[in-house]
């Protein structure tokens, strides 16, 4: 007769449960534990790998700075976590289900790659910004240029002053741009250049995708507002170039100066 592993009392013994057991039979009843025993190991095992879980993403996201490396440990965490899912769930649905852990961290992976690579890119070129600013923008001595040596000052339409033509929309003005493109070049661009020092770059129209976005955003869907769809670059190497082009281009009968931004 083979003892229970709890403490309540087995059934009765009859002929048909007092029969002896095989050896191979017993043992494997033997290594058999209860239900509870069982649910109380596991939830123990899922409480420690998930401490572990969260510490590691915890170290990895504040002391790892490297990509690489942290896509390396979240790869780690991905193979260890879809292991013990298809360890612990049997069948084609622990297959299913680690595929899809995998699937997720590969798109999170891609994301975060993504984003640090344009955060990175940002932060280049603002470094290149501030240091063509102080180039520029201040004698040798390090000093800032006094106020009427910085160009014209800044100035935007009135509060609700609408831009373009009633019933514009972002597909119009694309249209018109298109139209605009070949002798925006010509008669504004180079017709600002005035030094051989000053330099032109083709002029472009902005992406379908920001120019709706922008739209959506920050004109409460009204593309009457939307500015700079065709545009345009005079590059110069000092303030008085700059100050030169300026003043050539807000000598062009075909052109209203609608916005001035110098930061």
């Amino acid at each position: 007769m083979v003892s229970n592993f709890d403490d309540e009392p087995g059934p009765p013994e009859t002929a048909a449960n007092s029969a002896p057991l095989s050896p191979g039979f017993e043992r494997s009843y033997r290594a058999l534990p209860s239900l509870q025993s069982l649910s109380r190991k596991n939830g123990v095992t899922f409480q420690r790998q998930l401490h572990l879980a969260v510490i590691t993403i915890a170290m990895g996201v504040i002391d790892v700075e490297d990509r690489g490396l942290l896509g390396l440990l979240l790869s780690s965490i991905t193979v260890t976590a879809a292991l013990g899912v298809t360890l612990q769930v049997e069948g084609t649905a622990g297959i299913v289900l680690a595929a899809a852990i995998v699937a997720t961290t590969v798109g999170c992976i891609m994301l975060l790659r993504k984003s640090s690579l344009e955060i990175e890119g940002m932060d280049r070129y603002a470094k290149r910004f501030d240091a063509a600013e102080r180039e520029h923008l201040c004698d040798r001595e390090g000093h800032w240029l006094e106020a009427d040596r910085l160009g014209p000052a800044s100035f935007k339409p009135h509060e609700g002053q609408v831009l373009q033509a009633e019933g514009s929309t972002v597909q119009s003005l694309t249209m018109k741009a298109e139209e605009l493109l070949d002798g925006f070049g010509t008669d504004v661009l180079d017709a600002c250049v005035h030094s051989p020092r000053c330099m032109s770059k083709k002029p472009s129209i902005k992406c379908d995708k920001r120019a709706r976005e922008k739209v959506r955003i920050e004109y409460d869907n009204d593309a009457r507002y939307l500015k700079d769809i065709l545009r345009g670059s005079v590059i110069c190497d000092t303030m008085d170039q700059l100050c030169a082009c300026f003043t050539a281009l807000q000598s062009l009968e075909s052109i209203t100066v609608m916005q001035v931004r110098t930061a």
